[in-house]
């Protein structure tokens, strides 16, 4: 197998060849905020590389790192998948966030959170892919590190910009808090003890610290455990 990068201007352009293969194929990932007209050096270490032998695809999940002059951008966790039926997608985490911008973000009376991820399990399928750890972690993160630990928010606001700050941004009708009329979505947690666990190296990793969750009026985890219920339903907006 041979891998070979190279990054022009926005562009990092993967070529990937598995053995047997009739031709390498090729993708295509934007750096944000990344402009270049000349090739930038690039650094691969290769941490995984798995051949399917039942449809041909390979997969390669490793670390690069672009460097122009001062610049350095990290893209931890590229994954690779040669493969027609993948059309070799590339996916990647990079850093360019500033600590204390976010903490200066977050305290705006109207940003509120998002995990900006879909919703996984540390099993089976999902197991074939390394997320972004705020998939698992972004709102224990938010309780834990920002409110509890750091006290960059007060526990009623960080709790108000995860619960009825979003559901009014997006005219949720009778979701994001708790009243009369409105549906039973509760989460019950410890404030002294929820934190997330999840890594880049190990990012399918559920936090702790949350004892009961109830999904419409039905309770979906119970002392920390599924239930098995699965009352969930497609949420409209103005509905």
């Amino acid at each position: 197998m041979t891998l070979a990068l190279r990054a022009l201007g926005a562009l990092l352009v993967l070529a990937l060849a598995a053995p047997g293969a009739a031709h390498a194929q090729q993708a295509e990932v934007a750096f944000g905020g990344l402009r270049a007209d000349t090739s930038l050096p690039v650094e691969v270490t290769a941490d995984t590389l798995s051949v399917n032998q039942t449809d041909g695809t390979a997969t390669f999940s490793g670390n690069v790192l672009v460097v122009q002059g001062d610049m350095r951008l990290s893209a931890e966790r590229v994954e690779v998948v040669y493969g027609s039926a993948d059309r070799s997608r590339i996916e990647c985490i990079y850093f360019t966030m500033s600590e204390e911008n976010l903490r200066k973000q977050i305290v705006e009376p109207w940003l509120s959170f998002a995990s900006d991820a879909s919703s996984l399990a540390p099993e089976g399928v999902f197991l074939k892919s390394n997320p972004h750890p705020r998939a698992y972690g972004t709102f224990a993160r938010v309780l834990g590190k920002y409110t509890r630990d750091e006290g960059v928010l007060s526990l009623p606001e960080a709790v108000r910009k995860l619960t009825s700050l979003p559901a009014s941004n997006l005219r949720l009708s009778r979701r994001g808090t708790l009243a009369p009329g409105y549906f039973a979505d509760v989460v019950v947690f410890d404030p002294a003890t929820i934190t997330d666990h999840a890594t880049f190296d190990r990012p399918h990793q559920y936090a702790t610290g949350v004892r009961q969750v109830f999904v419409n009026g039905a309770q979906v985890i119970q002392d920390g455990e599924h239930t098995g219920r699965t009352p969930g339903r497609v949420v409209k907006r103005g509905t």
